[in-house]
């Protein structure tokens, strides 16, 4: 059986990219048991959190470039993700509990000119 070390574990997190497999792989021990020594010393979360962290940045920076470079999807997707407070979302989320029930729903303000406008011409 192999035995699990903090400075093994530390040492087999870097640029794994967090992933739970990479690092069992690396430490010759299965994800399970990898699982298990996380619960154990609460301190190596942070450290897998760093790990995820940076994998994050990584790809947020390739899409960040994707936009710079005019990708539709990348911008899109960075719209309806980053951009929702701005009212770019695909749907609406409605968040109920209780007995009550009201539905508050954000309108862009260009939507709204938009809107009033063609109102405005099928009055006439």
């Amino acid at each position: 059986m192999v035995k699990i070390t903090k400075a093994r574990f530390k040492e087999c997190t870097v640029d794994s990219g967090g992933v739970i497999t990479t690092i069992a792989n690396r430490l010759g021990v299965t994800r399970k048991s990898v699982y298990e020594y996380i619960e154990k010393n609460p301190e190596l979360k942070e450290i897998l959190h760093h790990e995820v962290e940076k994998i994050l940045d990584l790809a947020e920076r390739s899409l960040f470039s994707q936009v710079a470079d005019k990708d539709l999807g990348a911008t899109k997707y960075l719209l309806s993700t980053k951009g929702k407070n701005r009212g770019y979302v695909e749907k609406q989320e409605i968040e109920h509990s209780g007995n009550q029930f009201s539905v508050n729903v954000n309108i862009p303000k260009e939507v709204k000119e938009l809107l009033n406008a063609s109102k405005l011409q099928s009055d006439q």
